[in-house]
């Protein structure tokens, strides 16, 4: 039969095999029934608090519990509000001047009708710029953004869902504007003379051949450079159209 130090010493083996807390346990209290009162007080002084220890740190390493995070800090962002943007036939660039800006630093979300660019921790600051209700639907997918060499600015490329009619082509605003409540669909308002002829001219590019179309968007491209070209007469908007007999002389 095995003495005492025997079973005890087979019982401390077995102890430094296992890390289940409650096994550990078991075998302590194992221990303490065939050990003298002096081994009991050393073994309950420093492996039961041991034992207990890796109890209580084993569940957590196993359940991957992440750290509690109640007090940091939520991030804090300053707002562009300064931009530029350009148009062109199938892209509307939006150029936010960002001094030494890196794309590691950059993140953007689009959707059809927003984006939303982030900088995180660009000389200890944070930015973001947030445009919804674009003037026209984009397509997300295709949208991207790059950071020239200058590193002065983040390009913001919006790509175009649609190119079909003059209004999609030639975005007069980056936002769509909110419609005033007066305004009806085929009741133009007649108090802005300008917006009227905006109108007719969209109607003339959407509904106009290909002649009709060449010579608005040239006009429009021109007015955008900042030139100021005669306006378009009405032979070259309306080629087909049969040209009036001369006035006679009347005579009193």
């Amino acid at each position: 039969m095995a003495s005492d130090k025997d079973v005890i010493a087979e019982l401390s083996r077995l102890m430094s095999l296992t890390q289940n807390g409650q096994v550990r346990k078991m075998l302590f209290d194992c221990m303490a029934q065939v050990s003298p009162a002096p081994i009991r007080k050393q073994e309950s002084a420093s492996a039961v608090p041991k034992a207990d220890a890796k109890a209580e740190a084993q569940p957590a390493a196993r359940s991957g519990t992440p750290v509690n995070t109640s007090g940091a800090k939520e991030l804090v962002y300053e707002t562009i509000t300064t931009f530029s943007w350009e148009n062109t036939d199938d892209v509307v660039k939006v150029l936010i001047p960002l001094e030494g800006v890196t794309k590691e630093l950059v993140t953007v979300d689009f959707t059809k009708s927003s984006f939303d660019l982030r900088v995180k921790g660009l000389n200890g600051k944070n930015y973001r710029c947030l445009v919804s209700n674009l003037s026209h639907p984009v397509n997300p997918e295709s949208c991207s953004f790059m950071i020239p060499r200058s590193h002065k600015r983040v390009v913001v490329k919006l790509t175009k869902a649609s190119t079909s009619t003059y209004a999609e082509k030639n975005w007069s605003d980056l936002k769509e504007k909110p419609k005033a409540l007066s305004e009806k669909k085929g009741s133009p308002d007649m108090s802005d003379p300008d917006a009227g002829l905006m109108n007719l001219m969209k109607n003339l590019y959407d509904e106009g051949d290909e002649d009709m179309k060449r010579t608005i968007a040239k006009s429009w491209t021109e007015a955008r450079e900042g030139k100021k070209p005669e306006p378009p007469s009405m032979d070259d908007l309306m080629p087909d159209l049969p040209s009036m007999p001369p006035m006679p002389d009347l005579k009193f």
